[in-house]
């Protein structure tokens, strides 16, 4: 069995879309689109982790959260991902460089982690 490293967020809006973040990489490297994730603290529960990561990256508190898979990173480690709702208006940290809202249709014109990726189409074919 695996341990859960790291907590992953889906934040969804009305209209099933759901918010992309975009982090601010050195000169040369490749610059990804990926979900809310945050490292977990060792004995730190899920929930924790996400109101943190939330609270650190968006300066906002997320809502109706609610698991919804875990995702293996490789044999040993594995990210638990969640489903939440923000209420009120993000302000980035300053290692981000922007957020998106994206929906189904809108996946592949994005450079998204691939591991983000996969976690995105399973939730869009779950709730289709």
């Amino acid at each position: 069995m695996s341990t859960v490293v790291s907590c992953s967020l889906i934040i969804r809006d009305d209209f099933n879309n759901v918010l992309l973040l975009k982090k601010k990489v050195k000169r040369g490297q490749i610059e990804k689109w990926s979900l809310l994730t945050q490292k977990k603290r060792s004995k730190e529960e899920h929930e924790k982790t996400i109101h943190r990561g939330v609270k650190d990256i968006l300066k906002s508190i997320v809502f109706d959260l609610e698991p919804l898979d875990e995702y293996s990173i490789n044999e040993n480690e594995s990210t638990m991902v969640y489903l939440g709702i923000l209420k009120e208006k993000v302000t980035l940290d300053k290692n981000y460089k922007e957020v998106k809202w994206i929906n189904v249709n809108d996946i592949d014109n994005f450079e998204i982690n691939n591991l983000d990726k996969k976690i995105l189409k399973d939730y869009f074919k779950k709730d289709s």
